[in-house]
C-alpha cells in the first residue's frame, strides 16, 4: 500500500508541475512528498527526476513509471466509482415469503407499480 501512496505522490508532482504545489493538493508538507520520491527511487533503483532548486524534468524512467502510475490510479478510480455505484442503492431481486393476507395488506402498498 506503500507503494500505492508513493506512486500516487509521485504522479501528482509530475502533474502539479513541482513538489509544492503536490504536496499543497495531497495535504501534507514538501518534505513527505519528496520522501515518498527519494523511497520510489530507492525501490526501483532509478532516478525519476532530474531536481534543481528552480525546477524538476522527469527522466526516462520516470516517463515510463508515470504512465504506469497514471493508468494504475485511473483504474483504482473507475474501481471505485463501480464500487460506490453497486453500494449506493439496493439492486436485485428480493424473494419475501409471505401470507396472502400480510401481502396484500402490508407489502403490496409498498411497493413501487410499473
Amino acid at each position: 500500500m506503500e507503494r500505492l501512496i508513493n506512486m500516487a505522490s509521485f504522479a501528482e508532482v509530475v502533474e502539479a508541475g513541482g513538489f509544492s504545489a503536490a504536496a499543497e493538493r495531497l495535504g501534507c508538507s514538501r518534505a513527505v512528498v519528496s520522501k515518498r520520491i527519494s523511497a520510489l527511487e530507492k525501490d526501483f533503483g532509478v532516478t525519476l527526476l532530474h531536481r534543481t532548486t528552480r525546477r524538476q524534468s522527469m527522466t526516462e524512467a520516470g516517463e515510463a513509471l508515470y504512465a504506469h502510475c497514471r493508468r494504475v490510479l485511473d483504474e483504482m478510480g473507475h474501481a471505485e466509482n463501480r464500487l460506490h455505484e453497486l453500494s449506493s442503492a439496493p439492486r436485485g431481486m428480493l424473494r419475501v415469503s409471505a401470507s396472502h393476507a400480510y401481502g396484500t395488506k402490508v407489502l403490496g402498498p409498498q411497493l413501487p407499480h410499473s
